[in-house]
């Protein structure tokens, strides 16, 4: 199993001691189904996933140099996905090492939280990538969580912003203003960054991704036909933790949150599913629910029907949902802070099933014992390790007790899908809990996005970067 950790695509590390895999592989002993785990590291935030005009022209400068021309790459010419480029790196050293640890390069499952079951989900569409992993567990994110951004939008307003904030002036040529950000400490940048509520996407590069992301996931031809399992699921309350940084706090600064998810047409339409806020805690709970399940739970299900229904011969496909709850989570008063502009502000204890619980579960250890003490809690962290476990070790996915969803994923009268339930109990249940009108509604959301990008008003509908940025434009 390669683990590849989240942070939104702007922070995290493999050493992180929530990540400590150390019980998950005890569990797995224990129940005689033994299996290697590797985490990988990979670059992140800006030097992951910068990309301008600017930085395309030093790429291709780099790409044509005598320096380069004795070894020439695939990804030659590619700017804002060097993140990416490192897991496929890591992802080949597995391939041609594993075996000297007693792994088998045939059966690599590669398992994800958020960011980065973004970024495995995007690896499933990059060609390179084929062969190189054949069953995926995608936990809370996919491709449509981060979609692929412009060079010459979005990616521009975060290289401008930074030629602003270092006294580089605009006016140099492209190269030079490369090469003056290039000279700066690293520290500059993590201190500028800490200021910021910016997270990060991959990038339409023309190299690594020649189409946007949103339409690559949903083409079965893009997917690697060697898959033969892809798990994928949210928690219930993904949206509670972003609400207050992303979302809209008050009343007042709602019709401006709205407006990034469809046009004012379709306003009616808007209101009469997700409901016109009438208090600032009215606004902040839908805010949770727009990021929640268009960031989270959309993705995931558009993950699922290519699975499913796309014609991915020989792939089977489960989905969950995570529902269970910590009684008491003092420490997530200041989750608003993390990453940088909070604000300060606290967030109410009770945040449900929020992004990010499922760790606590997934990975058990020293962290999650700091937060779970009751004996059934500790208990449920064995029930879902098991389910993982079982994912990464089972000798086909025909062969293991595992539900596979086969027909319609909106089908509410069938309980195919594994939920991890508010009783600490591992149950089957349905496998969507949306309802169709909210689904319709956020494929339509989808498409008005995709137009503002093509038509490079790509940061109208692209809020986490738009937020991030708005405090400090030049």
């Amino acid at each position: 199993m390669v683990w590849i950790y989240g942070g939104g695509l702007r922070a995290g590390t493999n050493a992180s001691p929530i990540y400590d895999c150390t019980e998950m592989i005890l569990t797995s002993l224990q129940l005689n189904k033994p299996f290697i785990a590797v985490a990988i590291n990979y670059r992140v935030n800006y030097f992951g996933f910068l990309a301008s005009k600017e930085l395309v022209l030093d790429a291709q400068e780099y790409a044509l140099s005598a320096r380069n021309q004795q070894q020439r790459h695939w990804y030659d010419g590619s700017v804002g996905n060097w993140g990416l480029l490192d897991q496929i790196l890591g992802l080949e050293w597995i391939r041609d090492h594993i075996s000297a640890f007693a792994g088998d390069s045939e059966r690599v499952t590669v398992m994800g939280e958020s960011a980065g079951a973004v970024s495995i989900s995007s690896l499933m569409v990059i060609p390179q990538a084929h062969g190189l992993f054949h069953r995926v567990i995608l936990q809370s994110g996919a491709a449509g969580t981060a979609p692929t951004l412009r060079v010459e939008d979005e990616g521009q307003a975060i290289f401008d912003h930074l030629c602003f904030r270092f006294g580089v002036g605009m006016e140099l040529d492209p190269l030079e203003k490369v090469r003056r950000l290039r000279g700066l400490p690293a520290k500059q940048f993590a201190e500028e960054l800490n200021l910021l509520a910016l997270f990060f996407n991959p990038t339409l590069d023309g190299v690594v991704f020649e189409e946007d992301c949103r339409t690559l996931v949903k083409d079965p031809r893009a997917y690697d036909p060697k898959l033969n399992w892809v798990v994928t699921g949210t928690c219930n309350d993904e949206g509670t933790v972003f609400a207050p940084m992303f979302g809209a706090s008050t009343l007042d600064a709602f019709p401006a949150f709205k407006s990034r998810f469809c046009p004012p047409q379709d306003y009616a339409h808007f209101d009469k599913i997700f409901g016109i806020p009438e208090t600032d805690l009215d606004a902040e709970r839908i805010s949770a629910r727009l990021i929640g399940n268009g960031q989270f739970k959309f993705p995931s299900l558009q993950v699922s029907e290519t699975a499913v229904g796309g014609g991915l011969s020989g792939c089977q496909l489960t989905r969950y949902h995570f529902d269970t709850q910590i009684p008491t989570q003092p420490q997530q008063e200041e989750q608003g802070e993390q990453g940088g502009g909070g604000g300060g502000k606290q967030q109410p204890v009770d945040l449900g099933a929020h992004h990010g619980i499922d760790m606590f579960f997934t990975f058990g250890g020293p962290v999650a014992k700091a937060v779970l003490h009751s004996e059934k809690e500790q208990a449920m962290i064995r029930q879902v390790q098991a389910v993982w476990i079982e994912v990464i070790t089972a000798s086909s996915p025909q062969s293991s007790p595992l539900p596979k969803i086969s027909a319609s994923l909106l089908d509410s009268s069938k309980k195919d899908a594994i939920v991890f339930g508010r009783d600490m109990e591992v149950h089957q249940g349905v496998a969507e809990r949306m309802p169709e009108e909210e689904i319709e509604f956020w494929r339509q959301s989808e498409a008005f996005a995709l137009e503002q990008a093509e038509k490079g008003h790509g940061r109208d509908v692209s809020f986490k970067v738009a937020i991030g940025l708005l405090t400090s434009a030049p």
